[in-house]
């Protein structure tokens, strides 16, 4: 899905550019929060704060220095993460939806950590996820030279076995 950044408060950095993908978005505590994961070019962004504001916390990498978690293709739950790196502290969005529920509804969340010390766990309102795939960051990835390696659950230039 393609968006006009005028119209996008939370890709503070991307302002020049004139158009971002949004991958990933919801909101928290009933809307008063709202998160966003989106590329622009070679990039990828974070992007959490109030609905309407500028965002407390704003994270922009090249798309090969975040980690992303693609679906692994089996089992009853479709889910994918990303993780921003920040210092020592790491930002992992990640959405689920249960393919057995008819309804499709997704759900996605926030985890912070530093190391194995979770420091914060924010679940998305419910009913809030709105875009739920992080294709356009894989597929930025695998135009950048790497592949993600079915078998060892990884990503590189090469994928062997």
């Amino acid at each position: 899905m393609r968006i006009l950044l005028s119209a996008a408060l939370l890709f503070p950095i991307a302002a020049k550019a004139d158009t971002a993908e949004s991958m990933f978005t919801c909101t928290f505590r009933g809307g008063d929060k709202v998160v966003q994961v989106y590329t622009v070019g070679e990039l990828a962004g974070y992007a959490y704060g109030p609905q309407h504001g500028n965002p407390e916390m704003s994270l922009v990498q090249h798309a090969l220095d975040v980690d992303l978690q693609p679906w692994s293709g089996i089992g009853r739950y479709e889910s994918e993460s990303v993780t921003f790196l920040n210092v020592d502290t790491t930002y992992t969005v990640w959405w689920s939806v249960d393919k057995m529920d008819m309804s499709g509804v997704a759900e996605g969340g926030i985890t912070v950590a530093q190391g194995d010390n979770v420091l914060a766990e924010l679940t998305c309102d419910a009913g809030s996820v709105e875009t739920n795939t992080f294709y356009a960051l894989h597929d930025l990835r695998e135009d950048l030279g790497l592949r993600w390696c079915i078998t060892s659950q990884t990503w590189a230039a090469n994928c062997k076995g």
